[in-house]
């Protein structure tokens, strides 16, 4: 009986040990991979905001692609924030929860122009270090910058 009950022990122990490795991949190739395969999908989606190859574009049309994009940008920093390793993944979730934070407030900008403006600028500023961290991590690992406007 005693062994019995040692090996159920055991293979509850292997069992949950186990679940946990159904996980995503945390890993720096698994970060690039999500981010180039959904900024290759965006920009397919969105010519207009890849700036490197339309740098004679008008900015309005930009800008408001750009806005048009901002919902898929912000759903493949999340896909990037399930991936991350370590190191950097509390910050892609800050910036995620920024950028989302942001773009739910959007509609506020009717309402009280300033206020939301107020609004973004502020938590674009306290998680600044976040966004900074993400594209020199960016950089360093997958090639390209994030955030940066200087191209490779």
């Amino acid at each position: 009986m005693t062994a019995r009950l040692a090996s159920a022990v055991l293979g509850l122990a292997v069992g949950v040990a186990l679940s946990g490795c159904g996980g995503p991949e945390r890993s720096a190739g698994a970060y690039c991979a999500k981010y180039q395969s959904g900024f290759a999908q965006i920009k397919a989606e969105y010519p207009e905001v890849d700036q490197y190859s339309h740098s004679d574009e008008n900015p309005l049309v930009m800008l408001i692609s750009v806005v048009g994009a901002s919902g898929d940008i912000v759903a493949l920093i999340g896909d990037m924030a399930e991936v991350a390793p370590d190191e950097i993944q509390t910050d892609v979730e800050r910036v995620h929860e920024t950028l989302e934070d942001q773009l739910g407030s959007a509609g506020d900008i009717m309402d009280n122009p300033l206020g939301a403006l107020a609004n973004g600028l502020m938590k674009g500023i306290v998680n600044s270090g976040a966004f900074s961290r993400m594209d020199a991590y960016t950089l360093e690992h997958c090639g390209e910058h994030m955030f940066s406007a200087s191209p490779q």
